[in-house]
């Protein structure tokens, strides 16, 4: 995996849903022709940010996808899960991330 945008600003929201409450990171990359924005819990999204380091193109040492499998779900859960949440598809789909 590549991470081909620049730095996200970070930004911590609450949000309510039903009664229930829960924190989210929000992601916001100025690409090049437009704002993206990806939203991810906490725990995930400052995961992947410590993790972009190693996924820039002008890294040394790339993280493989199996690497960066094990090290989330020492930690995070389900990797699948995450390469299907809304936060992950986000970047994708704006080319941010690539595989």
């Amino acid at each position: 995996p590549l991470w081909l945008g620049g730095e996200p600003e970070i930004e911590q929201l609450t949000k309510s849903k039903r009664g229930e409450t829960w924190t989210i990171v929000r992601w916001t990359i100025h690409a090049k022709n437009e704002v993206v924005s990806a939203d991810f819990p906490v725990q995930e999204g400052m995961w992947l940010l410590k993790k972009l380091p190693h996924l820039r193109i002008e890294t040394n040492k790339q993280l493989t996808l199996a690497e960066l499998r094990l090290d989330f779900e020492a930690t995070n859960g389900d990797f699948d899960l995450f390469l299907i949440s809304n936060g992950f598809l986000a970047l994708r789909k704006a080319e941010l991330l690539v595989f």
